[in-house]
């Protein structure tokens, strides 16, 4: 019976195995490529998008059917029918691959083809193919004859995990919600949304505007909302201009708007059915005209001076008579380099233009125009600006974020009270050039920003004022850095008068730290510095360096101070260090460090030197040969210093000829909110001859001390040491020693031990010496001398033909607590 168990078991086991060896005669691995299609029947019309591999791994031709099943997080499968065949097999010899990709597979995406479990064929079909969800496909073959499996089961086969998704919906930018919107040119209002990222040509965009009644919620009345609307139009593009002609808005009343985004074609699937959240606005009485409104941040009276590299000239100042002209007679006129279409006018007099209207920006900033406000502009008869500014207007609510230009501050660009709130004003969609429409017809206001993703992080580059003269055009610029692990979390950074053209920046632009700021991290302080006037160069100080894509890179200069009870600076007082790094972001940076000669708090006996030091402020990497096994998890989140080479003072227990200092070059020193750790190393460091226990010649060959948070832990030195009594000649009158270093509240204690090699010549007893159980006490410390005491034990012997005396022959004579001092 037990034998036949053992058969049964046996031949199991023979015929899994065969139906494996059966079944794996074809190979079948599949990738799908970003980006991901919104439908998954998609891929039949972009079949580069989906790569399939298969391999006959048999020693026979294989006749190949295809079959493929899509799994989703959702709960939904489709699979190809079992019974479904094509047309004809792919054949493949032995050991021969062939690659295909979607459009060898078409079937796979014929809706009648197809078996469906979690969604029904009619929703699969009207709701534009699978719902949102991550996916999976897994593509198994089978024999083409006999319809047997010749590949494995999942999840051999089987595709990377990819995402269906749907298109967001728009963004409305303007008006804003719950803002009351007025017109002086006589209901003339932008509408405008930002085209969602992804969206294919043709997508076309349905704008509705219903009145809201009484205390009514905005989205209730949108939805409630019967045909025919107050108003509904279909457009192209992401802009409407809601005009005379469009139903009259009633002053006072409050409206709801919403824009939906939708495909013609079908193919395009938004979330929401392209449905954007619903804003309120309310429409208010007309406007006084603009150019009378005071611009807060730079009155118009306080023309600044400018002067820029790259200016333009004009040869013509003869001033052209604009008295009584109109805003249509005098249209597009030139100011420096940039195109000036005038909008309106309050004043045409001798004294020049005064009114306002836009100026087209440049590429890098995305060719938006701006709005500008104007007083006195004098033009020539080519309609040259030959006098006079223009000044980009400042949105509403945002002045109290900008201070009044200062020359003497010029990278003031941002009140420092209320950065927080200014920065979240800045990350609001509508604030970026890059959601702008740039065939807006009246112009936006400032501040608009440059936004950049870099890794993880968004950064905005806000730009706070523009001035065009008829030479030039700059403009002021404001950053805000954040700083997570730091008290206070936030600094401006800003620069006034940057100078730009139409082709771009002139030069490399920075944004400057406007004054020292103290920070606090992790209890110790750090000192960001900011740009000195005067005559240092331009690379100082803690800035932003930007370019015409937005922010480039972060320079950090700052001054370290380290916690007193950690170390202290040899000279006295907190030891401090200078930071210098380049980063792109604040967790990830690593700066060169100086910092003078310091001690450990609690220790005095060493002094450290660094040649090389770094310090750690980077989340996602270490400086290059930080030991790994100093923080033994999370290594990369560690901060601190680190110091791969550096020179240590040693006691003054040993000293080294021509030097009053004895000091050694080490490695991987590493100073952090614990204190001071490392084991430093050094050999060879001096040799007979070129250094003394007190007044003992010695060799210093070996010296190892370990550190572990701000503590000493233990030492040791080794090196060999001449005794005034013995041969000098003889290298083997050389005793061997040994010290251990021990710390107590008192200081460092040595305890020496030697050894010899050979006998010890001593010619002026005309012995020699053999020693045990040695040692030397050594008194040393800081501010006094050093001194040693030699204890012997052992055994002499004098075999020698003295003159006079004669022949000696004594020997093994032994003594004990024989000792010698210096």
């Amino acid at each position: 019976m037990k034998h036949y168990s053992l058969f049964k078991w046996f031949t199991i086991i023979c015929l899994m195995l065969f139906q494996v060896q059966v079944i794996a005669q074809v190979n079948v691995s599949i990738q799908i490529l970003p980006p991901y299609p919104t439908k998954f029947t998609d891929y039949a019309s972009k079949p580069h998008l989906m790569v399939i591999s298969i391999t006959n791994a048999s020693t026979t031709n294989q006749k190949i059917q295809l079959r493929g099943t899509v799994t989703g997080d959702n709960g939904i499968v489709i699979r190809v029918k079992p019974s479904y065949k094509s047309t004809s097999p792919i054949e493949l010899g032995p050991g021969q691959t062939r690659m295909l990709n979607g459009n060898d597979i078409s079937y796979f995406f014929d809706y009648n083809k197809l078996e469906y479990s979690g969604i029904t064929q009619s929703e699969f079909i009207n709701k534009g193919g699978l719902p949102e969800g991550r996916y999976q496909l897994c593509i198994r073959a089978f024999d083409y004859d006999n319809n047997s499996p010749i590949s494995a089961d999942e999840p051999a086969g089987c595709s990377n995990s990819f995402s269906v998704a749907s298109l967001e919906p728009p963004i409305i930018l303007s008006p804003r919600d719950e803002e009351v919107v007025s017109s002086a040119a006589g209901q003339v209002i932008p509408l405008r949304w930002n085209t969602p990222v992804g969206t294919p040509p043709g997508i076309q965009y349905k704008i509705r505007i219903v009145e809201v009644l009484g205390n009514r919620n905005p989205n209730d009345a949108m939805m409630t909302a019967r045909q025919p609307y107050f108003y509904e139009k279909e457009v192209m593009t992401n802009m409407e201009i809601f005009n005379p002609a469009s139903p009259q808005l009633t002053p006072g009343r409050k409206y709801a708007m919403m824009v939906q985004a939708f495909d013609p074609s079908n193919n395009a699937v938004f979330r929401n059915n392209g449905k954007s959240e619903v804003i309120s606005f309310t429409y208010g009485k007309e406007k006084e005209e603009i150019p009378l409104i005071a611009n807060e941040s730079v009155p118009l009276s306080a023309n600044r001076t400018l002067n820029c590299d790259c200016k333009t000239s004009v040869s013509n100042q003869t001033p052209l008579d604009v008295k009584n002209k109109t805003a249509q007679e005098i249209g597009t006129i030139k100011i420096g380099e940039f195109d000036l279409i005038v909008k309106n006018l309050t004043n045409a007099n001798a004294n020049g233009l005064t009114g306002s209207g836009s100026v087209k920006l440049p590429a890098f900033l995305s060719g938006m125009p701006i709005f500008v406000t104007f007083t006195d502009l004098k033009i020539n008869s080519s309609k040259q600006v030959i006098s006079g500014q223009a000044v980009a207007a400042i949105a509403e609510g945002s002045a109290s974020f900008l201070p009044t230009y200062d020359p003497n501050k010029p990278n003031s660009t941002l009140n420092t009270s209320n950065l927080t709130a200014f920065g979240e004003q800045m990350a609001n969609p509508i604030k970026l050039f890059k959601n702008l429409n740039p065939m807006d017809q009246i112009g936006y206001k400032l501040p608009l920003g440059i936004d950049k993703t870099i890794g993880n992080k968004k950064t905005v580059l806000a730009i706070t004022q523009m001035i065009f003269d008829a030479k030039q055009a700059v403009f002021d610029a404001g950053f805000v850095l954040e700083m997570p692990d730091a008290s206070p979390n936030i600094a401006a950074l800003g620069a006034s008068n940057v100078c730009f053209s139409p082709s771009g920046l002139c030069g490399q632009g920075r944004l400057y730290l406007s004054e020292d700021l103290n920070l606090n991290i992790a209890g110790s302080d750090i000192t960001l510095k900011a740009k000195k006037n005067g005559a240092l160069p331009i690379d100082s100080g803690t800035y932003v360096v930007f370019d015409q894509q937005g922010f480039s890179r972060l320079r950090i200069q700052g001054e370290y101070s380290f916690p007193q009870n950690l170390i202290k600076a040899k000279a006295g007082g907190a030891a401090k260090a200078t930071v210098i790094a380049d980063a792109v972001s604040w967790t990830d940076w690593i700066a060169s460090v100086t910092l003078p000669p310091f001690q450990m708090a609690n220790n005095a006996d060493f002094t450290f030197n660094t040649s090389t030091l770094y310090y750690d402020h980077s989340d996602t990497r270490n400086p290059n040969n930080m030991p790994i096994d100093y923080q033994e998890s999370k290594v990369t989140q560690w901060r601190g210093f680190f110091a791969p080479k550096l020179a240590v003072d040693l006691p003054a227990v040993l000293n080294q000829s021509n030097s009053n200092t004895l000091s050694i070059k080490s490695e991987n020193l590493v100073i952090d909110d614990r204190g001071v750790t490392g084991n430093l190393l050094a050999l060879t460091v001096f040799t007979m001859g070129q250094g003394s226990l007190s007044t003992w010649s010695c060799s210093l060959d070996t010296v190892k001390v370990n550190f572990k948070y701000n503590s000493f832990v233990n030492g040791r030195i080794a090196g060999k040491v001449l005794l005034p009594f013995a041969n000098q000649q003889n290298v083997s009158s050389q005793l061997n020693y040994t010290s251990t270093i021990s710390s107590d509240p008192s200081g460092l204690k040595y305890y020496f031990t030697v050894a010899q090699a050979n006998e010890l010549d001593v010619p002026m007893w005309f012995a020699k010496f053999s020693l045990f159980n040695s040692s030397i006490v050594v008194n040393a410390g800081s501010g006094i001398s050093t001194t040693a005491l030699l204890t012997m034990n052992g055994s002499l012997s004098i075999v020698t033909k003295i003159p006079v005396v004669g022949k000696l022959d004594f020997k093994l004579v032994t003594f004990e607590n024989l000792k010698f001092g210096t």
